[in-house]
């Protein structure tokens, strides 16, 4: 009996053993692969933002058993005025993901942000002469018992990261003849899941 539990455990200890290797395997391979997606990304991002973008380096990697991706040197809007970043990298975390079924990352770093905004006299954002957010338009969530207390879906996913690093953002705000600027260096977002 004792060494059929024994047996049971060995090969149940070489398949994951197996299956771990092939998956390491499998992604170390794939991943570079991502490459090749740049243009479906910058297609996709322009959709999705209604502005021109362009992404210099798409690239994948391999960490331990994580998935990591970077992307480089992105510029969205037009070629005057852009929003700029210098890159993102972003680890993906697989048992996370699985349980949340939605994409859930160990570590996304932001760095070398460069956003040159303006704002109007009723609250719209503009990234040169493209609106970017109507800021007018932004409804106010109730704190009231009875009022409505959704979380939106964006807000929710973000509550999943258990890292945002953002390094090195320059944001500034030009209010007719003024200029804001926002300057931050290191930012560190965690959530241990509480």
């Amino acid at each position: 009996m004792l060494r059929s539990v024994w047996t049971q455990l060995w090969i149940t200890l070489v398949v994951a053993t197996v299956l771990l290797a092939f998956y390491t395997s499998l992604g170390r391979q794939l991943i570079p692969l991502i490459e090749m997606q740049k243009p479906e990304l910058e297609s996709l991002l322009q959709q999705q933002l209604g502005l021109p973008v362009a992404v210099g380096v798409l690239e994948g990697d391999w960490n331990l058993l994580s998935p990591v991706v970077r992307i480089a040197d992105v510029q969205i809007g037009a070629e005057e005025e852009h929003l700029s970043i210098g890159s993102v990298e972003a680890e993906l975390d697989i048992s996370a993901s699985a349980f949340y079924l939605t994409p859930v990352f160990k570590r996304i770093l932001i760095e070398q942000v460069r956003a040159p905004l303006s704002q109007d006299e009723e609250g719209r954002l503009f990234l040169g002469e493209q609106p970017l957010l109507d800021t007018a338009r932004v409804k106010r969530q109730s704190k009231e018992p009875g009022g409505s207390g959704d979380t939106p879906p964006w807000l929710e996913w973000l509550g999943y990261q258990q890292a945002i690093i953002l390094n090195d953002w320059e944001v500034t705000n030009r209010q007719g003849a003024d200029d804001e600027t926002l300057l931050v260096r290191n930012v560190t977002w965690r959530n241990r899941g509480q």
